[in-house]
C-alpha cells in the first residue's frame, strides 16, 4: 500500500463490527497547545521524563491523538478517558469497553488501530540503515523469517526487514505481551491478501488479519487482528481536529 491510499475524513466513521479502522497523523500537525490538557499528571510526569524532545513530543502527541480517537469512537470527552497499563505496558481504558485499540509512533509518524470485533495489535517503523542487520536478523527473526528476507534482492532487504519486524511487533501488541526473549522462535509469515499465519515452537496457530500500510516514504506499517477476516481501513487524521 502506498502513501495515497489512505483517506481523509472530516469526521470518524461508523465502525462496525468485522472492521477496523487503522489511523495515521503526522507527529507535527498534533496541536498539543490546544490539546495538552487532556493529558492526566501521570502522563505529563511520564513525557517530563524522556530527554530527547523528539521522545517526549512522540508521546504526549500520541496520547492525545489516541485520546481523540477512542473518545470519538465512544461519544465521551477525550479528557475524561483514563488509560490502565497492561502487564506488558498496553494501554488499555480504564472503564468496560468493547473497544479495541493500540498506538505506535517512530520519527515523524503516529499510527492507531481501533476495533470493537477483536484485539488489535499496530506498529509503525522508520526505514534507517542498521549497522549489523546479519546480527539482528539471527537473534530476532526465525530461521523462516530470515531466509525471506535475505531470499529478496539486495536492494530490497532493509525494507523487507522492517516489514517483517513490523509484523512481529504489531502481533505481540495484540497479544498485550510486547516485546520477549524468544522471537527467534517465532514465526510470523505471510499467507493470502490479508492473512498472515504465526507458529512457535510449542504450537501452529490459527492465521490472524494483517494489513500491512505505508504511512509515508521511509516508513512501515502493519495492523494485526486476532479475529481473521477483519476489513481494514486506513485513514488520515488532520491537525484540524485540535482546532
Amino acid at each position: 500500500m502506498s502513501a495515497e491510499n489512505w483517506h481523509a475524513c472530516a469526521a470518524l466513521p461508523s465502525l462496525a463490527g468485522g472492521q477496523a479502522d487503522f489511523w495515521r497523523m503526522e507527529v507535527s500537525s498534533v496541536r498539543l497547545t490546544s490539546a495538552a490538557a487532556w493529558l492526566s499528571a501521570e502522563e505529563q510526569a511520564k513525557a517530563a521524563r524522556f530527554r530527547q524532545d523528539g521522545d517526549r513530543l512522540r508521546f504526549a502527541a500520541g496520547r492525545v491523538v489516541l485520546k481523540y480517537l477512542v473518545g470519538g469512537y465512544l461519544d465521551l470527552p477525550p479528557q475524561t478517558l483514563h488509560f490502565d497499563l497492561g502487564e506488558r505496558g498496553k494501554p488499555f481504558l480504564a472503564v468496560a469497553s468493547d473497544l479495541q485499540f493500540n498506538l505506535s509512533h517512530s520519527g515523524d509518524w503516529i499510527v492507531v488501530g481501533i476495533s470493537k470485533t477483536a484485539a488489535v495489535g499496530v506498529d509503525v517503523e522508520r526505514v534507517v540503515p542498521l549497522p549489523d542487520r546479519h546480527s539482528l536478523l539471527q537473534a530476532y527473526f526465525s530461521p523462516g523469517e530470515r531466509q525471506r528476507v535475505e531470499s529478496v534482492p539486495a536492494e530490497r532487504r532493509l525494507k523487507t526487514l522492517y516489514e517483517a519486524w513490523a509484523r512481529k511487533e504489531a502481533y505481540l501488541k495484540m497479544l498485550g505481551r510486547g516485546l520477549v526473549d524468544d522471537l527467534d522462535r517465532i514465526d510470523c509469515s505471510t499467507g493470502r491478501p490479508g492473512e498472515m499465519w504465526v507458529s512457535t515452537s510449542a504450537e501452529q496457530r490459527s492465521p490472524v488479519t494483517l494489513h500491512e500500510a505505508c504511512p509515508a516514504a521511509g516508513y512501515v506499517a502493519a495492523l494485526v487482528s486476532s479475529h481473521p477476516g477483519i476489513a481494514v481501513r486506513c485513514w488520515t487524521l488532520s491537525g484540524s481536529a485540535f482546532r
